[in-house]
């Protein structure tokens, strides 16, 4: 295939005007990569730049994205074993440089954009190496010796590997928009830039080469080594084939299967050629594994070839999974599934009852290709093999009718799903240019670009955390001004302040009860008004005084904020009035009431649609903080302010499942009395903005993957099984993966460390075997809001983080 590469398109897909047509594939278990050997000395041996787009397949061991060597001379850059990236420099035999980032980059489901520019005429030797990620200038620590106008061999007269080393070991993943510049030093803005969005997109590179620089773009299948600098420099491929030009690219980044979200009773399977084969080992037991794509809404095809070991033919369950299932329990408990095994269809169903279908007369075997066409909005999964949708009477996706497997649950997160049983094995189709068959008039590939237009495409305009130092100035002196500084700025209606470094409490503002007004989540403590606590909302950020929770001299501090409706209205929806300030946008409301002492009252809540978590605190007097979450039901409680988890009441309670009007209180004093003062904060899900959900700890440093539809910015997460804290987690401390600092909603204590999470580009993996985010077998509750959606029609692919 020979695709027309660099072309300046609109909007759609790149969400920049750059699209990229293609990658190269680049499979460890081939020994594949690229490689020249340079016909003599470049431009300047003191300078160079490389820039590439990355999308990892395996993780957990070296993986070399480029080796330059000779005798005595090596310049690399590679993926370490425990996910970090490695610079090295040897010169006449010495390590004249080896540095680490302090990030790990274990993300699989997106690109990264890496930059790597070295200069040594700099006058700092921090200055002479540089890598950037996604734009951002990563931190790197180790040896750094490299010499004033130290002569490097980055682009001279010696062999050049692009996917391996010289001793052989092998990139696992995929490469595109390969850029190496000799004699210049390039700023990462030559290759990329931050959309209107804040998210960081490829753009075209249109300066100078030098003598022995390159451009490989794996235009031309039949020659994935060509160069397009107009150089010549062509590399030679070993190990690839045309196969691995794909169309999976940093401006339409494709599903794959993904090894974050692995597992079972039968162990791990393994995956390889771009995370898309899929091969059992020789357990009996069923070896799980979902894709990187869930399907909430529209029609989606994709295919995957079945091989058997020969000893256990057909043993191989394949189909739709719930994203909510937890992925290392056997097939039998899972919450839904579907699937073809020992050729019979089954379907898993909640209370892990198994109904078989045999009428679709299902069979397959050895180089069958497996036909999946799903229609999320109409909950239908139709399975064909060969050319054939199965059934009697055939069915027909396109048209909507005939014989599916089964009727699944509308407005669920369906995610591609395998279950290898022993060595069988099944190779994924998820590229439209892979496919064997047609697919059915209507059903799209599993591309970014086919999501839908998320409603919020920069998640800063409507959610922030913003991290500052207090400098204990009292608001007579003029305060403490905090400014927001991510991609977008608005003026907050919710402020959420804690000190990181010191056990200080929780503060709460909002808007609709007023400035200065404060809660503490970490108790049950009445409304205090707090002269020196926030005393003003601002357009990008708000103002704080003197006081210690607020603004000791030199503490440092998070701020959590959300935009609601930057003012306030009387809603009479319900049997309570309430005083809202609401965004239907972002599906956020606060909201103000009085009691009336009675059960089974409705308040209006102005969102539009019925809200996924409630929090409510009493404001007059002391009171516990009451949550209410999809995920725990009605006619439960529990606290904000405390460990305890959700016991059956139906006085402090939310009474009836929330409509897109109300939702319902008991007459509790914490709730209704007919005395009290409330305020509620209230939350609606929004497609690739928020996800109120749950899952299942395993107990295990290689915890649950948690597919969101975003990368997440702030997560609150509680176990609802065993007692224990409410524990927060943001991107912004420290700022890159893994994220180890974590805060607990319900105590003051100050920052906790080694709390591991991975923040990724569709979700979260969970890195710790800590009893409150990961205790095994219990079910944990968490709310997330994005940073930015993972894709979708007309925005650009999120990077991997």
């Amino acid at each position: 295939m020979v695709f027309n590469n660099n072309l300046l398109l609109g909007a759609a897909g790149a969400g920049g005007g750059y699209t990229i047509d293609q990658s190269i594939r680049f499979n460890d278990d081939d020994s594949a990569y690229l490689t020249k050997t340079f016909a003599g000395a470049g431009d300047d041996a003191t300078a160079g730049t490389v820039s590439v787009w990355v999308k990892r397949g395996n993780l957990g061991s070296i993986q070399y994205i480029f080796a330059n060597a000779d005798t005595n001379n090596t310049v690399y850059l590679r993926f370490e074993s425990n996910d970090i990236i490695g610079i090295v420099v040897n010169n006449g035999g010495a390590t004249k440089l080896s540095v680490q980032t302090t990030a790990v980059y274990r993300d699989v489901s997106s690109w990264y954009h890496l930059v790597f520019q070295v200069d040594t005429s700099q006058g700092s030797a921090s200055a002479r190496r540089t890598l950037w990620v996604n734009g951002v200038e990563a931190s790197l620590s180790g040896t750094d010796n490299l010499g004033l106008d130290e002569a490097l061999d980055l682009f001279q007269n010696n062999q050049h590997y692009i996917g391996r080393d010289a001793a052989g070991r092998y990139l696992d993943g995929y490469l595109s928009e390969y850029n190496g510049i000799d004699g210049q030093a390039l700023a990462p803005t030559e290759f990329g830039k931050f959309n209107n969005y804040g998210v960081w997109v490829p753009i075209e590179y249109t300066g100078t080469y030098g003598t022995n620089g390159f451009y490989i773009t794996g235009e031309d299948s039949a020659d994935l080594g060509a160069d397009y600098s107009g150089n010549g420099n062509d590399f030679t491929s070993s190990g690839l084939t045309s196969d691995d030009q794909v169309t999976d690219t940093p401006t339409a980044n494709s599903c794959t299967m993904n090894p974050l979200d692995i597992g079972g009773p039968g162990g791990n399977p393994t995956l390889s050629d771009g995370n898309l084969v899929i091969t059992g080992n020789t357990s009996a037991g069923n070896q799980n594994c979902r894709g990187t794509f869930a399907m909430t809404t529209g029609k989606w095809y994709w295919e995957m070839a079945y091989t058997s070991d020969g000893t256990q033919a057909k043993r191989m369950l394949v189909g739709i999974c719930d994203n909510t299932a937890p992925i290392y329990y056997t097939y039998s408990t899972r919450t839904a599934f579907v699937g073809a095994y020992d050729g019979v269809a089954y379907h898993y169903d909640a209370s892990s009852s198994i109904v078989e279908t045999n009428s679709l007369g299902v069979t397959f075997g050895n180089g069958d290709h497996i036909m999946f066409a799903f229609d999320a909005d109409a909950g239908k999964l139709w399975f064909g093999k060969n050319g054939t949708w199965m059934g009697s009477p055939a069915g027909d996706p396109a048209a909507g009718t005939g014989a599916s497997l089964e009727s699944m649950p509308t407005g669920e997160r369906w995610q591609p799903f395998c279950s290898p049983w022993r060595l069988n094995q099944g190779t994924f189709y998820f590229l439209e240019d892979t496919w064997t068959y047609t697919a059915p008039t209507g059903f799209n590939a599993l591309s970014t670009a086919n999501l839908p237009t998320p409603t919020i495409d920069d998640g800063s305009a409507y959610f922030q955390t913003t991290l500052y130092t207090g400098n204990g100035t009292a608001i007579g002196s003029g305060g403490n001004a905090v400014s927001q500084i991510e991609n977008s700025t608005f003026q907050p209606d919710f402020v959420w302040i804690k000190r990181r470094n010191a056990s200080v409490e929780h503060v709460l503002t909002d808007a609709v009860r007023g400035v200065t007004e404060e809660l503490n989540s970490n108790d049950n403590t009445l409304e205090e008004t707090v002269a020196e606590g926030l005393t003003s909302f601002d357009s990008s950020g708000f103002t704080v005084g003197s006081d210690g929770s607020y603004n000791t001299n030199t503490g440092t501090y998070v701020a959590w904020q959300w935009l609601a409706g930057n003012g306030t209205a009387s809603n009479e929806d319900g049997d309570i009035t309430s005083t809202v300030s609401v965004n239907t946008t972002s599906g956020v409301s606060v909201l103000t009431y009085s009691g009336n002492g009675s059960d089974n009252q409705t308040i209006g809540h102005g969102l539009g649609i019925a809200p996924k978590m409630i929090i409510t605190k009493r404001r007059d007097t002391t009171g516990n903080w009451i949550p209410y979450h999809d995920a725990v039901g009605i006619n439960k409680t529990f606290y904000l302010n405390s460990t305890a988890i959700p016991v059956t009441d139906t006085a402090d309670a939310y009474r009836a499942v929330p409509t897109s009007s109300v939702y319902t209180i008991g007459a509790g004093n914490n709730i209704n009395n007919s005395s009290g003062t409330y305020v509620a904060y209230v939350f609606a899900e929004i497609e690739g903005f928020s996800k109120f959900g749950s899952y299942n700890g395993n107990g295990s440093t290689f915890g649950p993957f948690i597919w969101c539809g975003f990368r997440p910015a702030f997560m609150l997460i509680k176990n609802i099984t065993v007692a224990s804290s409410w524990e927060i987690f943001d991107s912004e401390r420290p700022g890159y993966n893994e994220t180890d600092l974590g805060l607990y909603a319900d105590l003051t204590s100050p920052e906790y460390s080694a709390r591991y999470m991975d923040l990724l580009s569709n979700g979260f993996k969970v890195r710790n075997a800590n009893g409150i985010t990961n205790y095994n077998g219990a079910t944990h509750i968490f709310m997330a809001f994005a940073e930015h959606p993972f894709g979708g029609d007309g925005v650009a692919s999120v990077p991997a983080r």
